[in-house]
């Protein structure tokens, strides 16, 4: 997600600050999951890289 999408959610019509602070608290979740998941797969990599290396 952009940030430019996730502003226009936050301030599109009159939002209440505490739905503004919902929805930056749910793409942050959204975000941290993405980041987990992409640091599952690069810790999978390196264990490649590092099994290649041990087996030469």
């Amino acid at each position: 997600m952009q940030l430019r999408e996730i502003e226009r959610q936050v301030y599109e019509q009159d939002k209440t600050k505490d739905e503004q602070i919902k929805i930056l608290r749910q793409n942050r979740t959204k975000l941290l999951e993405e980041i987990h998941s992409k640091q599952q797969l690069l810790d999978k990599i390196d264990f490649m890289i590092y099994e290649l290396k041990a087996y030469k």
